[in-house]
């Protein structure tokens, strides 16, 4: 569902990897609103969106790294991570995030039965977001996204509950599946 390129015909899926648990426990800022991740790389539309999550009444852990201090301190409601995050903690505790449309990351979103909000800056992460789209789990907006949309996505994403349906049909598919025994799957293929 995920495959950039679902149409092989030869292909076969062994599903999607969770991530180990390492990383620091999320610290979440003391608002009493929503609870989003954002794990964002630097673009032109970056100030955008902390802006529009800084003006909202949310509870927001932002994982930019390559901002300096000054630039993070134009955002006070926004908690900024520059080390690794323990996503599994940060999924349970989330209700929604927001990135370029990474693959890891949305992948772990989805399997925690989480919506998004999607803003891509490659062309793979482009035709993933679309993918991803078309689960009815996630939104995407492309890099010239101004803050009222950026605002509204974020609000139809925590207040219209189709898109945590479809993201928690995802989890639900893929709840069940045993992460070793495709690894031993893969390794015994390889000769390992």
């Amino acid at each position: 569902e995920l495959d950039h390129y679902p149409d092989r015909e030869t292909s076969e899926y062994r599903g999607i990897f969770r991530h180990p648990a390492y990383g620091s426990d999320p610290m979440w800022p003391g608002t009493k609103g929503n609870r989003i991740f954002a794990y964002l790389k630097p673009t032109p539309y970056l100030p955008v969106i902390l802006k529009s999550l800084n003006a909202g009444n949310h509870s927001v852990i932002a994982y930019c790294t390559e901002m300096s201090d000054r630039f993070k301190s134009n955002y006070r409601n926004i908690y900024f991570q520059s080390t690794p995050l323990n996503i599994t903690n940060i999924m349970r505790d989330t209700e929604m995030t927001i990135t370029n449309a990474n693959h890891d990351t949305l992948a772990a979103s989805l399997l925690s039965g989480k919506p998004g909000l999607l803003l891509p800056i490659t062309m793979e992460q482009l035709i993933l977001s679309n993918r991803s789209d078309m689960l009815g789990a996630t939104i995407s907006l492309n890099g010239r996204a101004n803050a009222r949309d950026i605002s509204s996505s974020i609000d139809e994403l925590l207040h219209n509950p189709s898109y945590k349906v479809a993201a928690q049909l995802f989890s639900e598919k893929y709840a069940t599946a045993d992460q070793d025994a495709k690894i031993n799957e893969i390794l015994s293929r390889l000769h390992l």
